[in-house]
C-alpha cells in the first residue's frame, strides 16, 4: 500500500535532475540510499527530464521513498507569480500520482529580487501547493534575500532543506541537509541527510508501506 508518513530521521536521500531508469534506481538503492528526491517543472519549463508516472512507480516499487522539488530558474532570477509555479508543481505531482499530504519543495537560491518579492513568491507558491492537498517546504541555497527570521515567518512553509552552506532558519531549523555532489552510474546526485528539525519534525514523504 502506498502512503505518506514522516520521513525517518537519519535517512540518507539523494536528489537529482536526471531522468532515472529502473536500473539506475537499483544502483541508488545498492549505494545505501533510502529516498529519492526528484524534480517537477515550473511554468517556464516543459519537464522533459522530470518525474513521470512510470518513474514514480519504479521508485516506489523498488522500496525507496520519494519527495519532490520544483526546478529553480537561472541564477539572477527575480521571483514573481509564485502562485503559477505552485499550481504547476501541484498539477504535475498529481498527474504523476504523488500522494496528497507529502511535501513538495520550492527551490530558493540565486535570487536577484528583493526581500518583499521573494517572500510574496514563496507564500503564493505555498498557498497553491497547500490548496492542492500537498505540504509545502523550502530549499534554501545561496543568494536568498531572506534572513533566518524571514524564512521561519513564511506562511504555509513548514519544512526547510539546506544546501551545503551555513544557512539558518529561526526557531525551526532544517529537516534536511545537502552534501557534496556524487556520481552514481555516470549521473550526478546530491546526497542529503534527513534529520529532526528544531521542532522535532521531518518532512513527509511517499512510499510503499507493508
Amino acid at each position: 500500500m502506498r502512503a505518506t508518513e514522516r520521513a525517518t530521521p537519519g535517512t540518507m536521500a539523494v536528489d537529482t535532475a536526471a531522468k532515472l531508469t529502473s536500473a539506475m534506481i537499483e544502483q541508488v538503492k545498492k549505494r545505501g540510499y533510502s529516498c529519492l528526491i526528484r524534480y517537477v517543472p515550473h511554468v517556464g519549463s516543459i519537464g522533459a527530464h522530470d518525474i513521470d508516472v512510470a518513474e514514480l512507480n519504479e521508485i516506489l516499487d523498488s522500496g525507496l521513498a520519494l519527495m519532490l522539488v520544483q526546478h529553480v530558474r537561472v541564477p539572477g532570477w527575480v521571483p514573481s507569480n509564485g502562485g503559477f509555479d505552485g499550481e504547476r508543481a501541484a498539477e504535475w505531482a498529481k498527474r504523476c500520482g504523488y500522494a496528497q499530504g507529502a511535501h513538495i519543495f520550492v527551490d530558493l537560491e540565486g535570487i536577484a529580487g528583493t526581500r518583499a518579492v521573494t517572500r510574496e513568491y514563496a507564500e503564493d507558491w505555498a498557498r497553491c501547493v497547500k490548496a492542492a492537498g500537498y505540504a509545502a517546504g523550502a530549499y534554501v541555497g545561496y543568494a536568498v534575500p531572506l534572513n533566518a527570521a524571514d524564512l521561519y515567518a513564511l506562511r504555509g512553509i513548514n519544512s526547510y532543506w539546506s544546501d551545503l552552506g551555513p544557512r539558518q532558519v529561526e526557531t525551526r531549523g532544517f529537516a534536511m541537509k545537502q552534501h557534496t555532489q556524487i556520481v552514481i552510474g555516470g549521473l550526478p546526485f546530491d546526497p542529503d541527510t534527513i534529520q529532526l528539525d528544531a521542532k522535532g519534525e521531518t518532512p513527509i514523504w511517499m512510499r510503499d508501506v507493508p
